[in-house]
């Protein structure tokens, strides 16, 4: 009696085998056939019976990218590389996520810099969408720096001192927090910057340092005279 339902059960399980995955094809037919809302569906149903299925979860999240459902789509992928590490499907998972940035309109930001050597000014950097001023950017920097008369303009308080080593030796400031710091279309709340007495020389009213750059993956092209910043 005990073997003859273990038997049930056995091809009863792989009876729902055979079933699912002839779901699966079922979805990545409409796929390949660029059904999408179709395809969406039933792989959906499939996710539904198994969802331990990278292979559905993977096609799921493509259709979810072609039916412009960008966010659902980014969520599958997520899913797929945290639970399914090391696989196949994570790394075309990992090549989907920066696709769809590109399938969204979202793409990293450009902005227009002025360089001489290894000094590069960023002309405009908007504070507390009060203050537009002409940064240095010092990737060396920990923090963004600003100066007295910037932080009285801007109504600042509640400062702490703090000690910073600089090429003149070691400097006192005080530390604060700006609301926000917009860089092009690039916008960073609650950035740590640090007060001198005086920070500014020539064009330059201020540094942009590590404590707004550490928020995004960037990269300066010379050859275009570009700052990029891709959010982390």
């Amino acid at each position: 009696m005990i073997k003859k339902t273990f038997i049930f059960f056995l091809l009863f399980f792989i009876t729902q085998k055979i079933v699912l995955g002839s779901i699966l094809q079922d979805g990545i037919m409409e796929f390949n056939k660029k059904n999408y809302k179709r395809a969406e569906t039933i792989l959906e149903y499939a996710l539904q019976q198994d969802s331990d299925c990278a292979t559905t979860r993977y096609y799921y999240a493509m259709t979810l990218v072609y039916n412009k459902k960008y966010n659902y789509a980014a969520q599958e992928y997520q899913y797929i590389i945290k639970h399914y590490p090391n696989t196949y499907v994570a790394q075309k998972s990992k090549l989907g996520l920066k696709n769809i940035a590109v399938d969204a309109g979202i793409s990293a930001d450009k902005i227009r810099i002025n360089h001489q050597g290894n000094i590069i000014i960023l002309p405009e950097v908007n504070i507390n969408n009060r203050l537009s001023l002409s940064m240095l950017l010092d990737t060396g920097a920990s923090y963004m720096v600003i100066t007295q008369k910037q932080a009285n303009a801007l109504g600042l308080r509640h400062f702490k001192t703090v000690k910073l080593s600089t090429a003149n030796g070691i400097v006192s400031g005080k530390l604060t927090k700006l609301k926000s710091v917009r860089v092009g279309n690039s916008v960073t709340h609650d950035v740590e910057a640090v007060i001198l007495p005086d920070a500014t020389s020539g064009r330059v009213q201020g540094i942009l340092g590590l404590s707004f750059l550490r928020n995004y993956k960037y990269t300066i092209d010379r050859r275009n005279s570009l700052l990029i910043l891709d959010k982390n």
